[in-house]
């Protein structure tokens, strides 16, 4: 188990031939397993459908495609054909769920790359970062739904 911020997160352990090493118990106690140990331990016949995610959090070992846009087109299939997603993204791993929503969004801060993708239509660079940023997108979808929002001075706006 891997715990972080009070919760404790499930883990995949990888361990099904004896030939290969037990990803899961480090040298050190917050040391992460090499990149070129897992790249090797990946190259294995009986995990070719795995592929690895490295960042500064830790190292996961996940199914290959996958991600934040597989994962948006099934909710879309799940919820049914006529659902309308929206999602904000702010860096090039996002731009596959950008992708598949209806309404894509980006921070401010987002990167060079994603800002490449919005001049090209892919999405729409809000002026806010972070939580304001995602109050920023609820207030543009409804805007362009032609739905009017309660102010915090109690005046309404009209579309």
């Amino acid at each position: 188990m891997k715990v972080e911020h009070g919760r404790a997160k499930p883990q995949l352990v990888v361990r099904s031939a004896k030939h290969l090493p037990d990803l899961t118990t480090p040298s050190a106690p917050s040391a992460q397993p090499p990149l070129r140990e897992i790249r090797k331990v990946l190259q294995a016949p009986e995990f070719d459908r795995l592929t690895y995610i490295s960042r500064k959090s830790g190292t996961h070992i996940v199914q290959k495609q996958t991600g934040k846009g597989p994962a948006v087109r099934f909710v879309k299939r799940y919820i049914g054909s006529n659902a309308r997603l929206a999602a904000i993204g702010d860096s090039e791993r996002d731009i596959a769920m950008l992708e598949a929503c209806d309404y894509a969004y980006a921070t401010s801060g987002c990167s060079q790359v994603v800002r490449q993708f919005a001049k090209k239509g892919g999405c729409h660079v809000l002026k806010q970062y972070r939580q304001a940023a995602l109050l920023e997108g609820i207030h543009h979808r409804l805007r362009s739904d032609r739905v009017g929002l309660a102010l915090r001075d109690s005046n309404f706006w009209q579309v």
